[in-house]
């Protein structure tokens, strides 16, 4: 059955959608969804305009390279996957359940269903979907503030969000993080001991030390070009010059780069 929902970040939406027009990120949402229930947007602009119901900007298209929103396919791929693990617990435990209590000698029977049988409530649906994992486990907001709390540096925060949310946060064995915190402790300790490595002198650490503070410097361009030349009205923001605009989404583009170098690195 083709899951009727995803999984919807406010945090992370309400970042990615922050240079969008109000007309753009309803046009973005019309889009996420078709693609949801179609596989894809349409192949031209026509069919887009009519699906989003207005002209489509160049920067939503963007969101879509090969007519695919890479975010919400990887969200379609985590269902799958969380799905079909199920279904196999699900016929591993009938199994032994069914050996031991019945004496079964391993021959596969399929059990067919009544004529009678009732489809599946809609309310036994509703918490199968609840019953997935949330991914990220957390809302950036909360995130920042656990950082805060932690006395851990924004590039340190940064870097473990950006690392782990391109990996749909999973650890180095591949399950699923539930709990971030004692990740985040365990991470933040290994960074703060290569940083001290890198003020030592030591060769490998310094490239990462190094690193670091170029990311912390771009973010201090790009704050500075937001501050200067971009207004914030909810979810709009209007920029008063195009080149600093397009020198900002550079800047944002370099730092995602960096950070995850520094991922590659730890």
């Amino acid at each position: 059955m083709k899951p009727p929902a995803f999984q919807f970040y406010a945090d992370d939406f309400i970042g990615g959608t922050v240079d969008l027009t109000t007309e753009q990120v309803g046009a973005y949402i019309r889009l996420l969804c078709y693609q949801w229930n179609k596989g894809a947007i349409p192949d031209n602009a026509e069919a887009i305009n009519r699906v989003a119901g207005c002209v489509v900007h160049n920067d939503v298209i963007t969101k879509f390279p090969n007519l695919r929103n890479e975010r919400l396919e990887r969200e379609r791929s985590k269902q799958e996957e969380y799905r079909r693990k199920q279904s196999e617990n699900g016929k591993r435990g009938m199994k032994s359940r069914w050996n031991e209590e019945s004496g079964y000698n391993g021959a596969i029977t399929t059990l067919q269903p009544k004529h009678n049988s009732p489809s599946p409530s809609p309310i036994v649906e509703r918490e199968r979907e609840a019953s997935l994992p949330e991914i990220p486990p957390m809302s950036r907001k909360d995130y920042d503030s656990l950082c805060q709390m932690r006395g851990i540096p924004t590039e340190c925060a940064d870097w473990f969000w950006n690392t782990h949310d391109a990996r749909n946060w999973t650890d180095a064995t591949g399950q699923i993080i539930r709990k971030v915190e004692p990740v985040l402790l365990n991470a933040f300790k290994n960074w703060r001991a290569k940083a001290s490595q890198a003020q030592s002198g030591s060769k490998p650490s310094q490239s990462v030390y190094s690193i670091t503070k170029v990311i912390e410097a771009k973010k201090e361009q790009a704050d500075g070009l937001k501050a200067r030349w971009a207004v914030e009205t909810g979810l709009d923001t209007t920029w008063s010059s195009e080149k600093a605009k397009a020198d900002y989404r550079e800047l944002k583009k370099e730092i995602k780069e960096l950070n995850q170098k520094l991922a590659g690195m730890a």
